[in-house]
């Protein structure tokens, strides 16, 4: 059997083509270098002695015998099994435009109908001559594509009997007879609207020729740009805090969904994004209200259960002292967090204390007791123990410091109170569970899906790490590095993940987590993404990110600063060091005190030589507090950090051109440094790191079939988009935060249709107040983005606003996201007077 392949391909001089074929198994089979016949077409012939069925195949691009692209059409193949002894003529498009494969195949796009296409009413011709198969872009259920030619086995053009093409796996097909048609045959593939029952589009371009038919069957793969049709889809960004309705308690709860559910149905948006939803508490304070430091990866917060419904179902009534705080939290501006969970777990606690005997044995209980056993146990004896000694902190737990399967048998003999307070934590998580599905069934209903968030971190006092302390670093503390958001950076304070560790058992401990997630939600927002290429790894005596290396980093030695001709000087690149003038130009007239508390012949004294050191200091001396920040930044004056893993090594300081250390340099000194520095950040690392974050990304993929979207804000190294994209992981865009060095603004209508585009996310100011922040930057923006001629406003009016959420709306993305603020400032009624009050995080 023999096979020939042309390629649709318009090249360039210097350009050659292969084609390798595979067995099913991926194995090779052979390499074929493609033959140049014109400026788009390319050909070459394969004779499959040993009839390899089905046949794998894909194209490579070099240029001067470099690799420099693939077709992305994955895992082209031909079905041979009904032609074994015929010769087949193949005709591809190289298809230059991502096609996701499996995207639409997750539960998300279940619920919502993409590219769950009825089966149409196809019937192949018996004696096809011609095979053709389409991939686009993914299609709503109510779009279909269509063939039409210039012959009458093609309808002649006729728009009223279109020919159908079948859905199958992600690709459209068809198979006709044409061998009795004149030639040439031209046609083209539309988009036919099921619901207003005709076409709408077609493909743009000439039309398609076929110039011979003959005894051989011939096979089109055609790649059809729709992406101007592609499914796109309007979300809604929220804290469910937020959701505070009539009946509420002070703060927004699960039953609050069903609302927002309504609300965003008839508005026509799709999804629904909440802030992460786990237990954060703590210290039962308001810095527990930070949604990103759970106790608990798995259980839920207890302040999202509506208790008025779990009252309701036993047939309990809360006495009137209850309701009124009920009322009286409920009516104020801002939410008052402590104080409503305080009462609710109050509320919940009677309920319990009725039910405490009953509810074990209902049987949805015990199916959920089955479930969730793993985490659910730990995680009620790490809230007894942290309420019997009134703190989180379980290295103040004495004897129960460290976690052992046998400890629910032993707390409960040390005290048998504990098994009413263990299955107290039972109860909680069990009605919260009843509620969220609840909740999510309801959202289904209405064709709307639940997107969560997947924190990078957990609280350094949590479930997790008492049970788990070898999968993390619990010497070390993530963050982020300074950007134009934060100058210092960021230290987040949870520790770093053990990678290694975690890989011996195929990162079992995440895959449970995502598991526990899709029980709820179809989609799922990772948070800092970046962390899983690597982690800005910040040092314990640091307060501030600035301290930070990337982990991992490929280290710098001696030689490599020998081999660009530097002088290795361990003291001065690694040690501050400053003068008295130089101290005097900071401090002015603190600068007899500060020299004698802090400094020692130029140097911080070994009781200061810390950031945390410092911050003890003046938690206890409340005088010259202006000196803090100063002293902070003259800590982190250095050049380079030394490597604590590893004896030798060293690690460039972020933004090193910012020190005084720096300004002290020779010229050689500054240009070589720079290059090094250019060198460490930007290309030493990259496949390093890319390599470690494909084999986590895989673990991510395979352990849930949930719709996956990155937060990959921040540096992000060049290779990132890349790798998220062949993964099938949506981007984050935005506006704000261009990711084009060159670029003031990223514009919606450029971003990849594999993205979800946003004018502002959580941790950032709202459009209103983004508006005021820097005059020139809005005046640039309201001049160069929205194209106004006039001059900008002061303030962002509901015109503005309404004019930005437009252009998002937009974006040539999948998925465009809004902050219930920004789309609430479009109407003057909705919007708060106090803007800043708009606000949810400032990190």
């Amino acid at each position: 059997m023999k096979v020939q392949f042309y390629l649709n391909f318009c090249s360039k001089f210097g350009e050659s083509i292969k084609l390798s074929l595979h067995h099913s198994d991926g194995s090779l089979i052979d390499i074929i270098e493609l033959a140049y016949l014109n400026s788009n077409t390319w050909h070459c012939h394969y004779e499959n002695k040993t009839l390899v069925n089905p046949l794998y195949y894909q194209y490579a691009l070099f240029e001067n015998e470099k690799n420099v692209a693939n077709d992305r059409w994955d895992k082209r193949h031909l079905d041979l099994a009904q032609h074994l002894n015929n010769e087949y003529v193949v005709f591809d498009d190289w298809v230059y435009d991502f096609i996701p494969n499996h995207l639409y195949q997750n539960k998300a796009f279940n619920i919502l109908k993409v590219n769950i296409h009825q089966a149409n009413e196809v019937q192949f011709d018996k004696n096809a001559s011609h095979f053709f198969q389409v991939k686009t872009i993914g299609l709503s259920e109510e779009k279909s594509m269509v063939i039409l030619g210039s012959e009458k086995k093609l309808n002649n053009w006729n728009e009223e009997r279109p020919i159908f093409l079948n859905f199958n796996n992600g690709i459209w097909e068809i198979a006709i007879d044409l061998s009795n048609e004149s030639l040439p045959i031209e046609y083209k593939f539309g988009l036919y609207d099921l619901h207003q029952k005709k076409v709408i589009a077609y493909e743009s371009g000439p039309n398609r020729k076929i110039n011979a038919c003959n005894d051989r069957i011939q096979m089109h793969h055609h790649y059809a740009n729709f992406n101007a049709f592609g499914w796109k889809g309007a979300g809604l960004n929220i804290p469910l805090t937020a959701l505070k309705t009539e009946n509420s308690w002070g703060v927004g709860d699960f039953s609050d969904l069903h609302i927002l559910t309504q609300w965003v149905k008839v508005t026509g948006i799709k999804m629904i994004q909440l802030l992460p939803i786990n237990d954060t508490s703590a210290n039962f304070t308001t810095s527990d209200s930070y949604p990103y430091a759970s106790i608990s990866a798995f259980a839920l917060h207890p302040i999202y259960l509506d208790v008025s419904l779990l009252g309701k179902n036993y047939g309990i009534e809360f006495n009137e002292a209850i309701t009124l705080r009920a009322s009286q939290l409920n009516e104020l501006s801002l939410l008052n967090y402590t104080e409503s969970l305080l009462l609710k777990l109050e509320a919940i606690d009677k309920v319990f204390q009725m039910q405490k005997t009953h509810f074990i044995n209902e049987k949805a209980y015990q199916v959920f007791f089955a479930n969730n056993e793993s985490w659910l146990v730990p995680y009620a004896i790490f809230c007894c123990l942290r309420d019997e000694y009134k703190t989180a902190d379980f290295n103040q737990w004495g004897k129960y410091s460290s976690y052992v399967t046998s400890l629910f048998d032993e707390l409960i003999k040390v005290n048998s109170s504990f098994r009413d307070r263990i299955n107290f934590y039972f109860f909680i998580q069990y009605h919260l569970h009843l509620q969220l599905s609840a909740a999510v069934s309801y959202a289904h209903e209405n064709g709307v899906i639940l997107k969560g968030d997947l924190p990078i971190g957990v609280g350094r006092c949590s479930v997790e790490t008492w049970m788990n302390p070898q999968l993390f670093h619990m010497d070390l503390q993530a963050g982020a590095p300074p950007d134009a958001f934060s100058s210092k950076g960021q230290n987040w304070g949870f520790p770093t993940y053990n990678w290694n560790e975690m890989k011996k058992d195929q990162y079992q401990w995440w895959r449970n987590r995502l598991n526990q997630m899709s029980r709820y939600f179809d989609a799922v927002r990772i948070d800092h993404v970046l962390g899983f290429f690597r982690i800005w790894s910040v040092p314990m005596h640091a307060v501030e990110g600035v301290f930070g290396v990337f982990d991992p980093a490929i280290s710098l030695t001696i030689e490599d600063f020998k081999n660009n001709g530097i002088e290795f000087d361990e003291q001065k690149y690694c040690e501050p060091f400053f003068s008295d003038e130089q101290l005097m130009s900071i401090f002015d007239s603190d600068f007899n005190w500060v020299k004698d508390c802090f400094f020692s012949n130029g140097r911080f004294k070994e009781d200061y030589n810390t950031q945390i050191k410092i911050q003890n200091y003046f938690n206890q001396n409340t005088s010259h507090t202006q000196a803090k920040e100063k002293l902070f930044d003259l800590l982190s004056d250095v050049l380079l950090f030394r490597d604590n893993q590893s004896k030798g090594g060293y690690h460039f300081r972020i933004n090193f051109q910012q020190t005084y250390r720096y300004k002290m340099l020779s010229t050689f000194e500054k240009t070589t440094l720079e290059k090094m520095y250019w060198n460490y950040f930007y290309e030493k690392q990259n496949n390093y790191w890319e390599l470690g974050a494909i084999d986590k990304l895989d673990m991510i993929q395979n352990a849930t079939d949930m719709l996956i979207c990155a937060e990959d804000l921040g540096m992000v190294p060049e290779m990132v988009e890349e790798v998220l994209l062949n993964k099938e992981i949506l981007t984050l865009q935005v506006q704000r935060m261009p990711k084009r060095s060159h670029e003031k603004f990223s514009h919606p209508e450029n971003a990849p249709y594999l993205s979800v585009v946003t004018p502002s996310t959580h941790d950032m100011s709202t459009i209103r107040q983004w508006w005021q922040e820097d005059s020139y930057i809005s005046s640039t923006y309201f001049r160069e983005v929205l194209h106004q001629n006039n001059i900008a406003p002061i303030s962002a009016d509901t015109a503005l606003c309404k004019l930005i959420i437009k252009q998002h709306m937009n974006a040539s993305s999948m998925w465009a996201v809004f902050l219930l603020q920004d789309l609430l400032s479009i109407d003057e009624e909705c919007r708060r007077e106090n803007l800043d009050e708009e606000r949810i995080n400032n990190p």
